[in-house]
């Protein structure tokens, strides 16, 4: 099992104090690996807390860096720390949006980064705030049309084996109900029952 480095703790600890208003916003069937620095750490902050969550992380030794080109997206801040304990780095992907969509372009922004914040619910190891499950499974959802080439949308929709594991593991986490009240928040009135017992009725609710 991955092992949180104190830094990553840390952060949500010292952003709690000052009442930031943040959440590992995606990905989190995947949270350790992130807390550990084996993948980025995708952060959504509301407008408001964006310089105090700034001031945290500059405040652990965070760099403010320039992601090439093909990397850096329009409201994502990249930022870098060091695990003092094993010098062991965590990359921040501070969002100020809900950018999801094709690779190295994310054409596609969510409106919806007050009612994902207002949901949290706590990860037990680390204390790290994370969306509840039926929001971050509808945001999924939708990732999972927005990512996929058009040639594949009209070929041969599929979904990636470890977003499908992704998927199962959210609809353990929420039901039915908790997602169309969600999803009624959000403005959207088509939600199917949960579970989805296959990919390709995944692949019709993404589309």
């Amino acid at each position: 099992m991955d092992q949180a480095l104190d830094l990553a703790l840390a952060l949500a600890r010292d952003a709690d104090r000052r009442g930031i208003a943040f959440a590992h916003w995606k990905s989190n069937h995947h949270l350790a690996a992130a807390l550990a620095g084996d993948t980025d750490l995708d952060v959504l902050v509301a407008g408001k807390d964006l310089e105090p969550f700034r001031e945290v992380l500059s405040l652990h030794g965070g760099l403010a860096i320039t992601s090439p080109d093909w990397g850096r997206y329009p409201g994502v801040e990249d930022w870098l720390l060091a695990d003092p304990a094993t010098m062991r780095f965590i990359h921040v992907h501070l969002h100020m949006v809900l950018a999801t969509g094709l690779k190295h372009v994310k054409h596609l922004a969510l409106p919806w980064t007050e009612q994902v914040l207002a949901t949290q619910r706590r990860d037990p190891g680390s204390n790290w705030p994370m969306p509840a499950a039926e929001a971050e499974l509808l945001v999924l959802l939708i990732r999972i049309w927005a990512k996929m080439p058009p040639w594949r949308m009209l070929l041969a929709p599929r979904i990636p084996q470890h977003i499908l594991g992704e998927w199962r593991w959210l609809e353990t986490q929420t039901t039915s109900a908790a997602v169309r009240d969600f999803a009624g928040k959000v403005g959207i009135s088509a939600v199917p029952d949960l579970p989805l017992e296959s990919e390709g009725a995944i692949v019709r609710a993404a589309r």
